[in-house]
């Protein structure tokens, strides 16, 4: 079984009887699918947990901050209430060697898990769990955020679907014929718009669509001081090959470093992390903005020799009319 380990297994009817004897109240049903067992149900030092990090294919475009951020606020306010939910669910991968304790991978609930770090929970409410195979729990992984009305619910995408195909069809080594896609659509419990969705995936199957590691704004800050510890630092997430406001908004942060610090020699670094790629435009970006910081240079040099050129005038902003007065209306 995949990720099947040596935990003593709890049948769901004992784990519930041993809650109620507690006086505990069961409210959220358990999580469940075909290939999957739930060996307990309970609260996990933070210290055994580990995050999704690049195992989460079921999300192309990585967690989404303000979702983060809702669920931080309920947590703080104490409206989260981990039992009245269905749980994020874990799996064992090995055991801590100093203190001999199970360590768990988180299989869903990223966005739970990053609130619940980012405001210091001691602990968190999950479902620890084994799978069949690898299949299944991507599968699990998928459908689990196919929601239709959850708490703060993040809802797939299309990309999300056809990406964690892409990954079981290289797992599994299956052919791509509409029958087979077919089928992997129904375990994601797509059940219309077949056509759409294999093109897609053909499509995909025949470029570079590895997951790569999703950087969180937060993580990427922590990064940075992990890295330059009393050193002056930027940090700035990019999107595409090409983009002159985040180019310009984190070279000039540079930048300004140096002119704040009055020192044109001050090491400066740019803390950067790419945002909405796989792996292949992770690699292509990278070179891109590291030639177009030296290129920005040259521009602003350009344009500083022209400001303090003699006869230099200064450019006039001329506004367009556009309030009702200006308009001549009454």
């Amino acid at each position: 079984m995949w990720y099947n380990s040596s935990i003593k297994r709890i049948s769901m009817k004992e784990s519930e009887k041993m809650r109620i004897q507690q006086g505990e109240r069961i409210v959220a049903k358990p999580p469940k699918t075909k290939g999957m067992r739930v060996i307990a149900i309970e609260d996990v030092d933070w210290e055994q947990l580990r995050g999704m990090h690049a195992s989460n294919v079921a999300r192309k475009d990585g967690p989404d901050q303000l979702k983060i951020n809702g669920h931080m606020q309920n947590i703080e306010s104490g409206d989260y209430i981990g039992e009245h939910h269905v749980p994020p669910v874990v799996v064992k991968v090995g055991t801590c060697p100093k203190s001999g304790k199970d360590i768990y991978q988180l299989i869903d609930g990223e966005h739970r898990y990053l609130a619940h770090r980012d405001v210091g929970a001691p602990h968190m409410w999950v479902a620890i769990c084994d799978f069949d195979d690898e299949e299944v729990m991507l599968n699990y992984q998928s459908n689990a955020n196919d929601h239709k009305k959850t708490y703060v619910a993040n809802e797939r995408t299309e990309d999300d679907v056809c990406g964690i195909i892409k990954r079981i069809i290289e797992l599994k080594g299956y052919e791509l014929t509409n029958t087979q896609l077919n089928t992997l659509l129904k375990n994601q419990n797509i059940l219309s718009d077949h056509a759409h969705y294999r093109a897609k995936i053909k499509a995909m199957m025949n470029k570079n669509t590895n997951v790569v590691q999703i950087i969180t704004t937060e993580d990427a800050r922590k990064e940075a001081l992990r890295r330059y510890p009393n050193q002056n630092f930027t940090v700035q997430a990019y999107h595409r090959l090409t983009d002159g406001q985040e180019e310009y908004t984190s070279f000039s942060a540079a930048i300004q470093l140096k002119i704040d610090a009055k020192d044109p020699a001050l090491p400066a670094y740019i803390v950067a992390h790419i945002k909405k790629q796989d792996e292949k435009g992770v690699l292509e970006i990278r070179p891109r903005k590291d030639k177009n910081l030296d290129a920005w240079m040259t521009k602003t040099c350009q344009m500083a020799d022209v400001i303090r050129a003699d006869g230099f005038t200064r450019p006039v902003l001329d506004f367009l009319p556009q309030t009702r007065k200006e308009l001549g209306v009454v």
